[in-house]
């Protein structure tokens, strides 16, 4: 089968064509391999998809010239058709598989850009707001010192207004993105983020890990990570209904398994994703895939949930020395 014969070599009107004349106008380009090779006789059958010619197929005869009978013909036909459609279907699989790398490439992206911005307004938070929000809190207390009686009460009401804006915003800014976990990596940040969410829900969390002690992994595992942690624990709180959950983290060389248990009230997955009814448990797949893990949900009414994820490493732990 010729890559890309000439156009003036297929007539379009004629799905197979039979040339005997090797003189022929149309074969000049390829006269002098036809004589070398003693060619006699060509069928030649067209590849094509919705009109459009893909190539041609061809069967060559040496020695005398000859016919094709209606049987031979039809036979090379359908070959035609044949690899018309394996190379159509090949094509279609390769857009598909195009548009599947695009869209897992602009996936990614979107995590990278949106982790980007928390990181950003994160920072922003403790920063800029958290600084002016603490220099209103020592002019506050300056002005108290300076009145008396009902308006030192106004200046008192104002600066415990202010002491619980610093705490929301330096919480606010811890969940957009402790930067713990970029200073000292997942075990810690973990850690921290246990003692917060059992704090704020009376949850406790049963934690146990293997691999993790002064290993830093790729930043986006770490992430990935952390988020899967972070969404799974939210969701217990918000539909559980139970006083205590478990995460198990395992790390090796090439890969860390995550599990987030609980024996709360449960729930039916397929129904949930299907009615999207939490973007959170669509989040942690996504994230999961994104990396190039593994992501599953075992769950039931009233049965409880485990949620378990697989984030492979690559070979690229790395081993730090935690700064203090």
């Amino acid at each position: 089968m010729a890559n890309q014969p000439e156009v003036s070599l297929i007539d379009q009107r004629q799905p197979v064509q039979i040339i005997s004349d090797m003189n022929a106008k149309v074969l000049t380009p390829y006269h002098d391999l036809l004589n070398k090779e003693h060619i006699s006789t060509l069928a030649l059958a067209q590849l094509q998809s919705e009109n459009q010619i893909l190539g041609a197929m061809f069967i060559l005869s040496t020695g005398k010239p000859r016919e094709y009978s209606e049987d031979e013909l039809s036979f090379l036909k359908g070959l035609a058709d044949q690899a018309s459609l394996a190379i159509t279907n090949a094509r279609l699989f390769e857009n598909v598989r195009d548009s599947r790398f695009r869209l897992q490439y602009l996936s990614k992206r979107l995590v990278e850009v949106q982790e980007a911005e928390r990181r950003s307004m994160a920072r922003e938070l403790h920063d800029q707001i958290g600084q002016m929000l603490t220099g209103l809190q020592f002019s506050l207390a300056s002005g108290k010192r300076k009145v008396s009686g009902e308006a030192q009460d106004i200046f008192i009401d104002a600066q415990e207004i202010v002491s619980n804006l610093i705490k929301q915003v330096r919480e606010l800014s811890l969940r957009l993105l402790p930067s713990i976990l970029e200073d000292l990596g997942l075990l810690p940040t973990l850690q921290w983020h246990f003692e917060q969410y059992s704090h704020q829900t009376g949850i406790r969390v049963d934690f146990s890990q293997s691999g993790l002690e002064d290993k830093r992994l790729p930043q986006n595992i770490e992430v990935t990570a952390y988020r899967i942690v972070q969404e799974g624990l939210t969701n217990a709180a918000r539909y559980a209904q139970v006083n205590h959950v478990k995460v198990d983290i395992h790390l090796n060389d090439t890969l860390v398994h995550l599990v987030i248990k609980d024996t709360g009230k449960g729930f039916d997955p397929e129904k949930t994703v299907i009615s999207r009814q939490t973007f959170g448990l669509i989040g942690m797949r996504e994230r999961t895939m994104l990396v190039g893990g593994k992501f599953t949900v075992n769950s039931s009414p009233g049965k409880g949930t485990q949620i378990e994820a697989y984030l492979p490493l690559e070979n690229h732990i790395e081993r730090r020395t935690h700064v203090r």
